[in-house]
């Protein structure tokens, strides 16, 4: 049975690159595993990411949101947080529960691709018995198996840098090989009750920036989530908004609330995934520490 699910999953993990593998390139954004969504402040080149010749890289990316941290490792090679191939492991700890992602991403302009596998341990729901519909209660339930899960996911993310801002879009896609037979899930990273094992998600949205140097950034995004298993989908819109307060540090928002969707989970169901600060580190190499010795 073990060996099965295994078999089950690296099948699916390989169907998952090839389905976010065949869109059509566009730009480069920077995510965190439980949002896996640009954010508005990311619409336009980063000016001083893209500075520097490739070479090999070790970054880390600590993100302090309410009620969340989110620290972020990765090796690879080229420019962070720009154009490169790293590997990479995030760790969660949330007041939901505690977690971690570990994947490959690839990233050029203006087109970044990920793959991986990520866990989660929450601390006090379990899974679900089938409904046609569930309320916040209903989902912190835990009198029944553990809700703890594996997911594959792959997201390939997008958008077009135009004059003061641009549109951006994304697919997400989710498999969950080793959920109990006969029960659902309340699916963490994406905030919805799902009959695993597939679920999948897109989202567009178009941000305008401004100020000195366009740091503040707005914008607006409409999102839909489909679980096959269940035969339903929940509708978010809302805003994600950011600040570029220097080239290390910017603060961000996302706040997309659930506008049609089967349960009445209330801020369970939205994306809330940002709200806090966002801090960025790499070694330096090529024109960036040529810069710093002057």
């Amino acid at each position: 049975m073990a060996q099965d699910r295994l078999r089950r999953a690296g099948r699916a993990l390989l169907l998952c690159v090839a389905c976010t593998g065949t869109a059509t390139p566009a730009w480069s954004a920077e995510q965190t595993w439980s949002d896996h969504g640009m954010t508005a402040s990311d619409v336009t080149l980063p000016r001083y990411w893209a500075r520097g010749r490739p070479g090999g890289f070790a970054a880390a990316v600590l993100e302090l949101g309410f009620p969340y941290a989110r620290p972020r490792l990765s090796i690879g090679y080229g420019r962070p947080f720009y154009s490169h191939v790293s590997a990479e492991v995030e760790p969660l700890v949330s007041a939901k529960g505690v977690g971690g992602y570990f994947g490959a991403k690839g990233a050029i302009p203006f087109l970044e691709l990920r793959s991986g596998v990520r866990y989660f341990a929450p601390f006090g729901r379990s899974l679900l018995t089938p409904r046609t519909s569930y309320s916040r209660l209903d989902v912190e339930q835990n009198d029944g198996p553990t809700a703890s899960h594996v997911a594959l996911e792959s997201e390939l993310a997008g958008g077009v840098p135009v004059a003061a801002g641009g549109p951006f879009w994304l697919v997400t896609v989710n498999y969950h090989p080793n959920v109990d037979d006969g029960y659902y899930v309340f699916e963490e990273s994406l905030g919805m009750v799902i009959e695993p094992p597939w679920i999948w998600r897109a989202r567009v949205g178009y941000a305008l920036r401004f100020g000195r140097d366009d740091a503040i950034s707005v914008g607006v995004a409409e999102e839909v989530l489909v679980n096959p298993g269940r035969r339903e989908h929940v509708l978010r819109a809302g805003v994600i908004a950011g600040v570029q307060i220097n080239d290390n540090l910017d603060a961000q928002i996302t706040l997309l609330p659930a506008i049609s969707s089967p349960d009445a989970i209330g801020i369970e169901g939205a994306d809330f995934s940002h709200f806090g600060l966002r801090w960025r580190f790499a070694t330096a190499n090529g024109e960036r520490t040529k810069r710093r010795r002057r």
